[in-house]
């Protein structure tokens, strides 16, 4: 980077850093703009995530690979930008990407877009995780199987299996049907073609960007975010997540799996990718954002952060999720109740914390972010009749949004809702995480009072603040 550019960069971050609307616990660029996670892994005893970075401006641009590293999957600190667009393959952009660990060094894998949009898959290799080496015979691969189009091939997923390693690409097919072309290697560098992942129709879109394909145990894990399936409930975005829980065959490339489910009900996630720990635990992150998403914080030079990391586990072909467990050393409390109404709660205050509730199968609402007069606030609603949860943004602040909402399967006994909330981000995770609610807000400064109301008779009811 030169004088300039450095200059132009420190200036944004002092604007970025003033921002009301700047997290205290989830990962976020220092200035510019944001999207996909990339090579998320745990390397040297360290979590590293690397995202989608334009650093000039809080738009997207010309794609950089930016870098943080964490002990603890809570603070986030950043390091110099690991991969820059200054090769003729990728001259428009260092696209997405991965992460594998081999013979003690990092290899990230990403797409390289050519001038001309070809996208094709390059390798950069670190022994300290800090700077990176092109490969010097890059691409690895050269350009896409026959039946796709050439600049719809992109994020490889680089994992593991045995004695080989196998690369996922998302696609689109010349047929205008998803799929993720299959790759196996022995060495990381060179790569054979072997099969492809697909629907074998359209009805999960056209393109397949971001896949990841991961372990728990036996099972095998498709993350997938799929362009062209908005209007197919439950996915209503064109750029959505879900995943399948299937088998996948070494031997052949295959993949044989279940029904395909969205990850996240709420408004705002993308691009998940997952990392295992040194203890094999699965982490998910996400961008916390979709291409729709408002960015009001665009005006404070920055755009963009990424999801609480999420453990992942496995129930009956389900994903279940909770917050990394490294974020409640964070967490003070502040208040706690037991089978109490809603006439009888103080006034209750916070920014950036978690609140845990236990409720009865009745009508309920809480409001986060409220203001003084009561009209901005963040409503999470509970109608016991239908058995369904809505996250309302329509008051909610700058770029006020729409609702989502979700169906329990069952009504429950109790409804266990544990709320994480970041200033500027709302994530709920009901009843032990069966189901995930994510949003960015962008309430006022001073929008600071919780407040809830209804029917219900509250079990419990738990209030931390983040802090050291």
């Amino acid at each position: 980077m030169n004088q300039n550019s450095q200059t132009k960069t420190d200036e944004m971050r002092k604007t970025a850093e003033a921002c009301v609307h700047r997290h205290l616990y989830h990962a976020m660029p220092p200035q510019g703009w944001t999207n996909d996670p990339n090579g998320f892994v745990f390397f040297n005893g360290r979590f590293h995530l690397f995202y989608q970075h334009y650093p000039f401006a809080p738009q997207s641009g010309l794609m950089h690979w930016g870098h943080w590293q964490s002990d603890d999957l809570v603070r986030w600190e950043h390091l110099p930008i690991a991969l820059t667009p200054d090769k003729p393959y990728d001259a428009g952009g260092c696209f997405s990407g991965s992460s594998v660990v081999h013979e003690g060094r990092l290899h990230v894998f990403y797409t390289g877009n050519g001038a001309d949009g070809t996208q094709t898959q390059c390798l950069a290799v670190s022994g300290d995780g800090l700077h990176f080496l092109k490969y010097k015979n890059n691409p690895v691969i050269n350009g896409p199987p026959d039946t796709v189009i050439p600049n719809q091939f992109r994020d490889p997923c680089v994992f593991r299996r045995g004695k080989r390693f196998y690369m996922v690409v998302g696609a689109e097919g010349k047929d205008h049907q998803g799929q993720a072309a299959v790759y196996v290697s022995n060495d990381l560098l060179d790569w054979t073609y072997l099969n492809a992942i697909s629907a074998g129709d359209d009805s999960l879109g056209h393109m397949w960007e971001c896949p990841n394909l991961f372990f728990i145990g036996e099972d095998a894990v498709l993350l997938l975010s799929p362009q062209g399936i908005a209007g197919r409930p439950p996915f209503s975005s064109s750029h959505d997540s879900g995943y399948f829980v299937g088998r996948f065959d070494a031997d052949t490339g295959t993949y044989a799996h279940g029904e395909f489910r969205k990850l996240d009900m709420g408004f705002d996630f993308y691009a998940p990718q997952a990392a295992a720990d040194g203890t094999g635990r699965a982490i998910l992150t996400a961008w916390m954002s979709t291409w729709e998403t408002p960015a009001p914080t665009g005006a404070c030079q920055w755009a963009g952060s990424m999801i609480l990391p999420r453990e992942i586990a496995v129930q009956d072909d389900r994903l279940l999720f909770r917050p990394a467990r490294e974020l409640e050393r964070y967490m003070k409390p502040v208040f706690a109740a037991e089978t109490v109404s809603c006439g009888d709660l103080p006034p209750l205050k916070a920014t950036a914390g978690r609140l845990q509730i236990f409720v009865e199968n009745k009508d309920f609402v809480v409001e986060l972010f409220r203001s003084a007069d009561g009209r901005e606030y963040t409503a999470l609603s509970y109608s016991a009749d239908a058995h369904t949860l809505a996250l309302d943004l329509s008051r909610s602040g700058e770029a006020a949004r729409g609702i989502k909402s979700v169906a329990l399967a069952q009504p429950p006994e109790v409804l266990q809702l544990d709320i994480y909330f970041d200033r500027s981000s709302v994530e709920v995770f009901v009843n032990e995480g069966g189901y995930v609610m994510t949003a960015r807000v962008f309430p006022h400064q001073g929008s600071d009072g919780i407040r809830l109301s209804g029917k219900a008779a509250f079990r419990r009811i738990r209030l931390w603040e983040f802090g050291e």
